[in-house]
Formats: structure tokens, C-alpha cells, sequence
């Protein structure tokens, strides 16, 4: 399993890995043209893959439903050796989610750096990746859950031409952050996890990030508050966190229409980059008449200005923000702080100190920053699993659900307090749970309740469903496990003949044991007769309620931890589901998810309760309590 950061700028990728340095690609593509037809082809096996990347992608190639040749392309900096100008390069303004561009070179550094880490350079390649990315602050408030959506799956990326490899990508966990709040907080500590400041020091003061890019800056602001406890907290200053509309394009671009104006020689913001970089010829760009101009004096003098106008945007909102004072540290980072040997980012700190005032610095590899702090997160979150914060007096995970009557076991009888009752058809146990959660383990199992990563539920649902699809098939009903963006999953077992055989048999559509979120699993067990469920009529945990159309017309946009019924309010959100803090704005994604009715107790006894079969028809149940806004592909 490879943990990943990777930042998709619109100027580079840049994509991290532990133990190895980021790998860079320049954001270009063009369409593949075949030029070695007829010409005997050159060896270049020095070349590293990274600076060869003749690249096909197919999305959710496994997928007959969902699958999608996105086309074969000339990558990075092969494509700007093929095609010169003629390339495709992200314009100004463009939004990252839907952008199949960004995409496609996002995949392509995704399978360099899976090949990389198997040492493989032909044959075959699979790579089980999960990774955390970012967008900048406005598209992360609208767009964070859809951008993650759209690399779930098993894509497959065929880099051929000097190259021969074939690379399996099963994206299995996506998470989406703001550009440039996990790298400031990574930035304000040192390696022991302790502030750079003293904690005294930072009470009541802010400390600024600005990342310069390409076509867009983003500041984000940290401010620190102290507890009742006397401890050091931080949050965002959220009037202080915007996105600015002025990258490193509007300083280059006055020099492309001057090269186009004068002497009629069109250039790209990729030919100033490389410019650049050169040594022996650095900053001569080649003009139409056969002389050379040199264009480092003409780009100073327009980053000095861009410079001038980011300083007097960020000042002024410091201003009017009433910060005036209270910025103790400015943190410089992004692509565009490095420009010409650091001039941009000199130039920078230098004036923030003098009008905004407080300390101003560079960091460390300021280009790669944000990428590396994806890859903090995804070692976080993907890699040991965090110790769970446990809370005094809440609900236990045992309690999640009780069994009420076993035929096996006349001892075992109670009466039902809890809002759900799942029946197991197959051996008459019935169990009670408060959760939908606590209904999928009375199906599952106590496991279910120890897991920290939603990988593993989808794994054990998995598992299950498999189990009872065998049980359904051998009854004759034509079953099979199903994920919307993964479709038909099979079993690696020797019963996959089973399924096999009733596929080819059956003309009908196939049962499909959803196992994309909980609900749909549980509501799928009960379509094939595994399961039935009871709900007290006074909760709404898998019936309609007015509540569920707000949450599917928003498109989930609701769904968060302040409104959800289990949560509880002790000075801070406790989820007793989870058993852990959260935010208010936490649970977009969360399976258990339930409406708050307007009045609520977990247990009591002579409760009425209905069989959500007899009162709504499944299908129904699907659409109006299924979360599909959870998942990638509705349908």
C-alpha cells in the first residue's frame, strides 16, 4: 500500500512518497502523434521514465459501466519535446475538479512513483495507493468531496514508446485538504512537534502563510487562542484565509507579448521556465529572426511588480481585518517564491516585514511544501492507525448494539429498548442497535466496531456480502456484490463458479449486495431476504422523513456533525458512534449519519415498531435514506 501526497498545481505536479525525493512533472499534455513511424527507434533507456511518458489512461478499467478511455497523451516534459507551443497547459481561472487534463497528468505521476517503488521499469504494475491532495480555498469549500471522487477506483496507465510498462492503479482512499493549511501547520513546528515560538508567545497573535503559484496565491492564517485549561489551541482566521486571483503567469505573460509584439516569436510560460533553468544559456529565449534575447531583465522588473501588487492586497487585508499588529510571523512558500534564485521571495519577505510587520521567512523547499504535507497527512490517516481519544461516561462500542433473543439460547430474551432490531433469517438471532453502525456489526460482527479506517468497513462489508451472495446463489437467486465506482466485485474463492454459472443462466438483472456505505449495505441484505429489520416509529434512521429530501437536494452538503442525532454537546461535538471529538462541520462522508427528528432517546422501553419492508419498498429506501451523495457514481 503506497501512502501519498501529491499537490496538482497549475504549473507542476508534484508527487510525494516517504523515503524518496518529490517527483516534479511539468501540468502539460498533448494529443500522441506517431513521428517514429517508419524510423528505426533510438535506444533512451537512460532516460528516466518521468521524462518519457507516452501515456494511455482508462478509468475504472475493471468497470464495464463506468469504464473510459481518456486517450493516449505525450506527458510532462515529453510533450513539450514533441509538440513545442502546441501543447495543452492549464488556463487561468480554470477549477480543478471535471479538469480531465489535470487529471490524466495527476494519474501519470501516480504511476510513475507506484512503478519507482517496485523497482520495475517493464511488465506490469500494480499499485494499491491511498493519498491526500488539496484545493485552493474557495473550490475546497464547494468542491472538496466530488474532486475526491474523481480518483477513486482502479484506473489503469499504460506508458509506452521507450517504455513498456502497465500500471494497475487502485485508488482506495482519497483525502482532499486546503492548499496550504497542512503545510503552514507543519511549518510552524519543529521536529519534536513543538512551536516554534514559545507558547506565551503566540497567545492572541497570528501567523501568516503565503504560497505563491502560478496563477493564483493563497494566504491562510493561523491564529492561537488559550483554553481553560491554559493550553495553546489554533484556528483558522477565517477573514484573514483567501484565495488571490495573481500568480508567477502575471509576470510572465507581459513577456510573451512582448517576444510576440517585437519580434513575432511566440513563446509559452513552459519556453520562460526552461529559460530559466538553462546555465550555460540562461534566460536567452530564441527569437524568429534567428538573434537570442534575453529576457531575466524584462521578468525582474515584472515580478517586482507583481511582488508590490500581492504586498498591498495582503496588507490592506490585514487592515481592514483589524490585525493591524498582530501578524507575529509571515511564512513564504509555493513555486513562485523560488523564481529567479529567490529574488521573488527576497523581495517579498523583505516588504511584508516592513509594512505588515512580525518576523518573515522562506521555508525549507518551498516549492514541494504543500506535497509534503499531503504526504504527512496520508501517513496519518492511512498509515498507523491514530489512537482513538476515549471519553469518560459516553457510550461504549459494546453498546452499540445488544442481542434480544437467540433460539439457540432461551436464557437470551429481553425487550427491545433501542431503535433497531436486525433479524438474521438464517439463524433467528435478533439483536437491537443504536446505530447504523451498530446494525451492520450485529450483521458483520464485534470487529466492525475496532476498525479506525473506513477501508476496513468497506473491506468487511465486502467480505460479508460475499458470504451471503453464496448463500443467495445457491438458492437460485442470481446475486453478486456491487460498488458504484469498482462494479461487480468478484470472489477470489472457489464458490466464484457459482457465481459464474447463475450469470450466464439468469436473463434477469442480478441482485446486488450494495457495499458502498452502510445503509445500502443493510438495505441490500434485506432486498435478498438476509436480513429484515424492525425501526421504532419515533426515529428515522432507515425510513423517509422531510429531513432526507433537504439532506438529498442539498446533495449531502448538510450532512455534518452539529446536526446529526447522535452527536453530544459537552463545551465540544462528541460522536458516541465513533467514540471520538469532532467538528462541527465533520461527517460529510460519515455512513451513520442520522437525522435529528426533533426529540430523541436512545433507549426506552415499549417502543412501536415497524418492518421498514412492509412500510416502503426497498428500491424507494435506496434513493431516500441511501447517502448516495456518498458516492461517486449515482444511479
Amino acid at each position: 500500500m503506497l501512502k501519498i501526497g501529491i499537490d496538482g498545481g497549475n504549473n507542476t505536479v508534484i508527487t510525494a512518497v516517504e523515503g524518496r525525493e518529490p517527483l516534479i512533472i511539468p501540468t502539460i499534455l498533448a494529443n500522441y502523434r506517431d513521428y517514429n513511424q517508419g524510423l528505426e527507434k533510438i535506444d533512451q533507456t537512460k532516460k528516466p521514465v518521468s521524462d518519457c511518458l507516452d501515456v494511455e489512461v482508462i478509468l475504472n478499467y475493471r468497470n464495464d459501466e463506468f469504464r473510459n478511455g481518456l486517450g493516449r497523451f505525450y506527458i510532462g516534459n515529453l510533450a513539450k519535446e514533441m509538440e513545442g507551443i502546441n501543447v495543452r497547459e492549464r488556463n487561468i481561472g480554470r477549477i480543478k475538479k471535471g479538469d480531465n487534463g489535470l487529471l490524466i497528468c495527476m494519474l501519470a505521476s501516480l504511476a510513475v512513483v507506484a512503478a519507482e517503488a517496485q523497482n520495475i521499469n517493464n511488465g506490469r504494475v500494480y499499485g494499491q495507493i491511498k493519498m491526500v491532495t488539496g484545493l485552493p480555498c474557495l473550490q475546497y469549500l464547494s468542491d472538496r468531496e466530488d474532486y475526491a471522487k474523481q480518483f477513486l477506483g482502479c484506473h489503469k496507465v499504460i506508458i509506452r514508446g521507450n517504455c513498456d510498462l502497465e500500471i494497475d492503479l487502485d485508488i482506495c482512499a482519497v483525502e482532499v485538504e486546503m492548499e496550504g493549511a497542512g503545510a503552514l501547520k507543519r511549518l510552524i513546528l519543529n521536529d519534536q512537534g513543538e512551536y516554534l515560538y514559545k507558547e506565551e508567545e503566540l497567545i492572541d497573535r497570528t501567523i501568516l502563510g503565503l504560497e505563491v503559484g502560478e496563477f493564483t496565491s493563497e494566504i491562510i492564517a493561523l491564529t492561537f487562542k488559550e483554553s481553560e485549561e491554559g493550553k495553546v489551541i489554533t484556528e483558522f482566521k477565517q477573514k484573514l484565509c483567501m484565495g488571490i486571483d495573481v500568480g508567477i503567469a502575471n509576470a510572465k505573460q507581459p513577456v510573451i507579448d512582448f517576444l510576440r509584439e517585437k519580434s513575432n516569436t511566440i513563446i509559452d510560460r513552459y519556453d520562460i521556465d526552461f529559460a530559466l533553468r538553462r546555465k550555460q544559456r540562461r534566460g536567452f529565449v530564441d527569437l524568429e529572426d534567428g538573434s537570442a534575447f534575453n529576457i531575466v531583465e524584462l521578468f525582474e522588473e515584472n515580478l517586482m511588480q507583481l511582488a508590490n501588487t500581492l504586498i498591498k492586497l495582503i496588507n490592506n487585508k490585514v487592515k481592514s481585518s483589524g490585525e493591524k499588529g498582530r501578524i507575529k510571523h509571515t511564512l513564504l512558500y509555493g513555486g513562485g517564491v523560488c523564481v529567479l534564485d529567490y529574488k521573488m521571495g527576497n523581495f517579498l519577505k523583505d516588504k511584508i516585514q516592513e509594512l505588515i510587520g512580525g518576523k518573515s521567512s522562506i521555508v525549507e523547499n518551498p516549492h514541494t511544501a504543500n506535497a509534503l504535507s499531503y504526504l504527512d497527512r496520508a501517513l496519518e490517516v492511512c498509515g498507523k492507525p491514530a489512537k482513538r481519544k476515549v471519553y469518560k461516561n459516553k457510550i461504549n462500542f459494546e453498546e452499540q448494539k445488544r442481542m434480544i433473543f437467540n433460539p439457540g439460547d432461551i436464557r437470551v430474551k429481553r425487550e427491545p429498548k433501542m431503535p433497531l432490531q436486525i433479524v438474521l433469517l438464517d439463524s433467528g438471532v435478533i439483536w437491537e442497535a443504536k446505530s447504523i453502525r451498530g446494525a451492520v456489526a450485529a450483521v458483520i460482527g464485534n470487529e466492525y466496531l475496532d476498525t479506525l479506517e473506513s477501508i476496513s468497513e468497506w473491506d468487511m462489508r465486502v467480505g460479508t456480502a460475499h458470504k451471503e451472495a453464496e448463500k443467495a446463489n445457491r438458492l437460485g437467486r442470481n446475486t453478486v456484490v456491487f460498488d458504484t465506482e469498482k462494479g461487480i466485485i468478484k470472489n477470489d474463492s472457489e464458490d466464484i463458479a457459482i457465481n459464474l454459472e447463475h450469470e450466464t443462466k439468469s436473463s434477469q438483472e442480478p441482485f446486488k449486495i450494495r457495499v458502498e456505505n452502510d445503509r445500502l449495505f443493510l438495505l441490500s441484505l434485506i432486498k435478498i431476504g438476509s436480513i429484515k429489520i424492525l425501526e421504532r416509529k419515533d426515529t428515522y434512521f432507515l425510513r423517509p422523513h422531510q429531513k432526507w429530501n433537504v439532506l438529498m437536494q442539498s446533495n449531502g452538503a448538510l450532512q455534518c456533525c452539529s446536526n446529526c442525532l447522535h452527536r453530544i454537546n459537552d463545551k465540544r461535538i462528541i460522536c458516541p458512534v465513533y467514540n471520538t471529538e469532532k467538528e462541527q462541520i465533520d461527517g460529510t462522508d460519515c455512513g451513520s449519519y442520522t437525522i435529528y427528528p426533533g426529540s430523541y432517546t436512545s433507549e426506552y422501553s415499549g417502543g412501536e415498531y415497524t418492518d421498514i419492508s412492509n412500510e416502503c419498498q426497498i428500491d424507494d429506501l435506496f434513493n431516500k435514506v441511501g447517502q448516495l451523495w456518498m458516492i461517486n457514481n449515482k444511479n
